[in-house]
């Protein structure tokens, strides 16, 4: 019996010599990757189960909002010991990933699994992330996000070698702002019958960074058209569309609906202060060749609800009834324009309705 176990601790002093020969030959390459991920290597060697007691792979089961688990993008998976130090035990990235079961290695007991998708991240800049901790501290940006394969993550707890498995469902942290329908009536008007030209749709004071374990009350990292549109900040955008929009057509007693969706990351304030602004939708347009602005925060509040939420739909419907203000940092008045918001989380709670 000792005689195996000096065999195993042999093999093991073995297997971290050559690890340390492997990372100095490209540490030029490598850099601080070493520096993180060597501690979890070598806790993971000395954590091997004894031979004949080999933990089986976590059956892991990944569910996600329709349409949204892309073909060609990564799903990087990190294991997670689960006590006070929650260090990391395992990391596995899948190319090219779907929805389904995915097999985990991991050392036995108690884990905590965090999955993130379609990152855009290379395998080593996971470098610094050694505990959970430390998931907390990589955020993402607005800038980088597509419509179709959004940051999403997503974190359960599971006993290694449990037969049952895991499932666990990835939530995007972008939020959707959607203008469904727009129209303008200015009857009994000095302007009845104008149209709103040169139109366009945008958000300001936007969240533009979020971490990726974002959850529950989130503040803002990193703001974006802070007050009114920033030209230069939009340019950064893979997406444009997805924070200034141009309306193709005039604006008039016709709804107008042109599949209108910008993304935001969340963002919680009760109340609204230099530090944490609302988010709002802006309508920018012209009447008789004059510019005006209709903009409305986008803030929800209720006893367990305030702000813009992580992964949901906000849905408008504007009814304009009269000339906007000067400013986009105006909110309009509800005598100015009636607006339907309807609110929603994908795939998880029932649409409802807002009216103001």
């Amino acid at each position: 019996m000792h005689s195996e176990k000096n065999i195993q601790r042999k093999k093991c002093r073995e297997h971290i010599f050559y690890l340390f020969n492997l990372i100095t030959q490209f540490l030029p390459i490598l850099g601080t990757l070493t520096l993180f991920t060597l501690p979890a290597l070598v806790h993971g060697c000395s954590s091997v189960p004894p031979t004949g007691e080999r933990t089986p792979a976590i059956s892991l089961q990944l569910q996600s909002a329709s349409g949204l688990d892309q073909e060609g993008n990564c799903l990087d998976v990190f294991v997670f010991n689960d006590d006070k130090l929650c260090r990391l035990d395992a990391y596995q990235r899948f190319e090219n990933w779907k929805g389904g079961v995915h097999e985990i290695a991991s050392c036995s007991g108690e884990k905590i699994l965090f999955a993130i998708a379609n990152s855009k991240f290379g395998r080593f800049s996971w470098s610094q992330v050694n505990s959970l901790d430390g998931i907390e501290n990589i955020t993402v940006r607005l800038e980088d996000e597509m419509p179709d394969s959004p940051v999403m993550s997503g974190i359960v707890k599971i006993r290694a070698g449990d037969k049952s498995g895991a499932k666990l469902f990835l939530k995007p942290l972008r939020s959707i702002i959607e203008i469904r329908s727009v129209r303008c009536d200015f009857r009994n008007l000095p302007y009845e019958g104008e149209r709103i030209t040169d139109a366009r749709a945008y958000l300001t004071n936007v969240n533009a960074e979020c971490s990726v374990a974002a959850s529950g009350a989130v503040s803002p990292v990193r703001i974006i058209n802070v007050g009114s549109l920033d030209p230069e900040a939009v340019e950064g955008f893979r997406n444009r569309e997805s924070i200034l929009y141009e309306f193709k057509n005039e604006i008039g007693k016709t709804e107008v609906k042109e599949n209108i969706r910008f993304a935001c990351y969340p963002s919680s304030a009760a109340e609204e202060s230099p530090g944490s602004p609302f988010t709002r939708l802006v309508l920018e347009g012209k009447i008789s060749g004059n510019t005006y602005y209709w903009a409305f925060p986008v803030n929800i509040e209720s006893e367990d609800e305030k702000g813009i939420l992580r992964n949901c739909h906000y849905i408008f419907d504007l009814d304009i009834r009269r000339k906007g203000t000067a400013s986009a940092d105006i909110d309009i008045s509800s005598e100015d324009v009636s607006v339907n918001m309807e609110v929603g989380q994908w795939k998880e709670k029932d649409i409802y309705d807002i009216l103001f």
